[in-house]
């Protein structure tokens, strides 16, 4: 079965880190046939993850282990039928005036008790996913 996670996380490294760290996790992720990607602004990283349940949960376990960030939050997990990064180990999504507008108007409709929307989180990925804005 496959699963998708939506993550956000506060970043403890620097570009040329989360760069490096973006590599690494390319290789793990094609030889884990694990897709998504990672988009890394104003010190925050949001990423989706897709591939088999049970490989997901365990890269969930690292990646809150991890040391290069905190705060980390599920903000959905679910099963799906398709992958939208299909072909993507792992996409990197640069912080575009179109990535940032959208961001913008997802904390805009953000509730302070409940966080952000995962139904919106996910449409900015596929947003991103649909623009060939991806690296």
């Amino acid at each position: 079965m496959l699963s998708r996670i939506l993550y956000t996380s506060r970043s403890l490294c620097s570009t040329s880190e989360a760069l490096a760290l973006l590599d690494h996790a390319r290789v793990a992720n094609a030889r884990h046939d694990v897709t998504g990607a990672l988009y890394l602004a104003d010190g925050r990283f949001l990423q989706c993850l897709e591939g088999a349940d049970e490989v997901i949960g365990r890269l969930l376990e690292r990646i809150r282990d991890d040391p290069r960030h905190c705060e980390c939050q599920v903000l959905d997990r679910r099963s799906i039928s398709r992958r939208v990064y299909d072909g993507w180990a792992m996409a990197w999504l640069p912080a575009s005036p179109s990535a940032a507008l959208m961001m913008k108007t997802i904390v805009a409709q953000t509730m302070p008790s409940t966080g952000p929307d995962p139904r919106a989180i996910g449409a900015f990925f596929y947003a991103m996913a649909q623009t060939g804005e991806c690296e």
